[in-house]
């Protein structure tokens, strides 16, 4: 999960890109390339690593980032002509930088403190990391999360 976690972000942006350009501009070819292309390098990569490496598992997840990664590549590029990528890209900077903290603040909690049960690690995790998130997202003052916020606050005075 650790290595596989970091697709959580990549997979949606080519998806969106699909969704959002490729399909409505009637690109849907390109995406099959992108797609077949990506899965064969990913299928070569998968035998190179359980062959000649001893990484397994850790491995497989790394190519399969690698892959998503290589995919976003390839629908930015193809599309960035035709899609505004500056007004997205700064929208997107601080939700991210509030995922990087958040990401080393887990990994400091699980270096640092050692439990037992993988049931209390996830939940631990997972609270930790919705606080902190929430907290620097708050900090950095995240305009959708603000006026969402003033959206329910207007809701709950009528009420």
């Amino acid at each position: 999960l650790f290595w596989l976690a970091p697709q959580i972000v990549l997979i949606p942006i080519s998806y969106s890109l699909c969704c959002a350009y490729y399909i409505p501009t009637d690109k849907i070819n390109m995406i099959t390339i992108f797609e077949f292309c990506t899965a064969i390098l990913n299928v070569c990569a998968n035998v190179v690593i359980l062959l000649f490496t001893d990484l397994g598992a850790v491995g497989v997840a790394i190519t399969s980032f690698c892959s998503a990664l290589i995919m976003d590549f390839l629908t930015i590029w193809f599309s960035k002509k035709d899609v505004g990528f500056k007004p997205i890209v700064k929208k997107m900077i601080k939700p991210l930088l509030a995922s990087v903290v958040m990401y080393f603040v887990i990994i400091l909690f699980n270096h640092f403190v050692k439990i037992d049960n993988d049931l209390y690690i996830v939940i631990f995790d997972l609270m930790i990391g919705v606080a902190t998130f929430g907290v620097f997202i708050l900090l950095f003052r995240d305009e959708l999360v603000l006026s969402f916020l003033k959206l329910i606050f207007k809701k709950i005075r009528r009420e």
